[in-house]
């Protein structure tokens, strides 16, 4: 599966939605990852459909307009800009799979 760091921002407001009640269902498994020159706080979201699994940055879900003031804490970065996309590529299982189709 594809793995890519994607703002909540740039996901259809269907898919928004979808996530924000995962997120705060405690549905999503959390992770830290690189992300603007930080170490982030986020969410991994398996999307099957497309066989992606996003990471979302936690800040990039407060910083939306599903979030409420009351979500908010201290230790976002709230310089972030929601709207960027990291392809951090495919895990080590599928770049194996794709060396054998040659």
């Amino acid at each position: 599966m594809k793995k890519v760091i994607k703002g909540f921002s740039k996901f259809p407001e269907s898919s928004q939605e979808e996530i924000y009640a995962l997120y705060q269902e405690g549905e999503l498994a959390r992770a830290t990852f690189p992300f603007q020159g930080e170490i982030a706080d986020g969410l991994i979201f398996d999307d099957e459909a497309e066989e992606i699994t996003y990471l979302i940055p936690v800040s990039t879900i407060k910083a939306s307009k599903f979030s409420s003031a009351d979500d908010d804490d201290d230790d976002d970065n709230d310089d972030a800009d929601p709207d960027d996309d990291i392809d951090v590529g495919e895990d080590a299982e599928d770049a194996e799979d794709a060396g054998d189709e040659e």
